[in-house]
């Protein structure tokens, strides 16, 4: 929806089919908003009116973001306290499908609602929003301190109230803070250990990771594992090649200490994980994360029993919310758990 547009909306689906929306179909001359700043006698308004905001031009990771702190208080500076308690009270009201339609954007609603709400109650009873918490934010001293005090604000910003969920937010918070704050510091490298969102924004970036169907000394293992997927067409667009993978791999063992490993890689066609490709050369897959196109979805190497008892559960909490991270990116069906790089020739 937009205010006041009448302009033509062209939107792609999943065969990468064109569809033309006529502005009848997605424009309104009135929309009704019950909360929010009144602007003129009527109408409501979240935020300021203008967009992009006036702000002060920001840094960039290539910069040293911890000596620019202020700019980044500026920016929070620009946010309306009363506005932002207003919009969180009209999140909070919003229905399970208003929910799911946003969901649905970046995953699946059928497969994070219950995960995250308990059984036969509505996401809004079960999930609360206190925006304006962030401008607890704008208070800290420094970027380190921001960083160091943030898993404790995003615990006030958004409230969770299933049993499990409360119980473990402290430290998923803490493992979802360490790993952003990883992938703002540094952009992750295959020869490095997994950051799962470092790997994720490396990825959306569309850089390349393995080259496994690029480099000559990898035709072993692009024969493997990546023969259905290196050098083929995408349907419909002759033009645009694969020119490198990204794919999960998944120890079907459950990795127990007595347990020996049973690692296997997803490949288009085969089923759930106990028909896929065995995988015989797995090393750096547990203690890295990532091997040769290959990563492991289950984070093996932030599991094993030293990484969890010295660290007080923290480890197992970094864990869990990898996996997690890595569920939510690849989705359910195993033989689709994969991403394609595509270079237009």
């Amino acid at each position: 929806m937009s205010e006041g547009d009448a302009g033509v909306l062209y939107v792609i689906d999943d065969d990468s089919k064109l569809h033309k929306l006529e502005p009848g179909k997605h424009s309104k001359r009135t929309q009704r908003f019950l909360e929010g700043r009144l602007i003129n006698g009527r109408h409501r308004w979240f935020g300021p009116r203008k967009f992009p905001f006036e702000i002060p031009d920001t840094t960039t990771v290539d910069q040293d973001v911890s000596q620019n702190w202020t700019k980044y208080q500026e920016i929070l500076g620009k946010l309306n306290h009363e506005e932002l308690k207003k919009l969180s009270d009209h999140i909070n009201k919003f229905s399970d499908e208003q929910y799911c339609e946003i969901i649905d954007v970046f995953s699946s609603c059928n497969f994070l609602k219950p995960l995250l709400v308990t059984q036969g109650k509505k996401i809004n009873e079960d999930v609360v929003f206190s925006l304006d918490k962030i401008l607890d934010l704008q208070k800290k001293k420094s970027l380190d301190e921001a960083w160091k005090d943030l898993p404790g604000i995003i615990d006030e910003l958004v409230k969770f109230q299933k049993t499990e969920i409360k119980l473990v937010q402290g430290y998923a918070s803490k493992a979802g803070v360490k790993f952003a704050q990883e992938a703002w510091k540094e952009t992750w490298d295959p020869s490095k250990k997994v950051t799962p969102l470092g790997m994720i924004m490396r990825a959306f970036r569309g850089k390349e990771f393995s080259k496994v169907c690029t480099d000559n000394q990898m035709k072993d293992v692009k024969e493997k594992y990546f023969k259905d997927e290196c050098g083929q067409k995408i349907k419909d667009h002759d033009k645009v090649e694969v020119v490198d993978v990204l794919k999960s791999a998944y120890d079907k063992s459950g990795g127990g200490f007595w347990n020996s490993s049973d690692w296997r890689v997803a490949t288009k066609g085969k089923g759930g994980w106990a028909d896929q490709t065995p995988l015989s050369n797995y090393s750096k897959l547990s203690s890295d994360g990532y091997q040769d196109g290959l990563v492991s979805e289950q984070c093996k190497h932030m599991s094993d029993w030293t990484n969890v008892l010295f660290t007080l559960g923290q480890g197992y909490a970094d864990a869990e919310v990898c996996k997690k991270i890595f569920e939510g990116v690849f989705g359910r069906d195993v033989s689709e758990k994969r991403y394609c790089f595509c270079f237009l020739s």
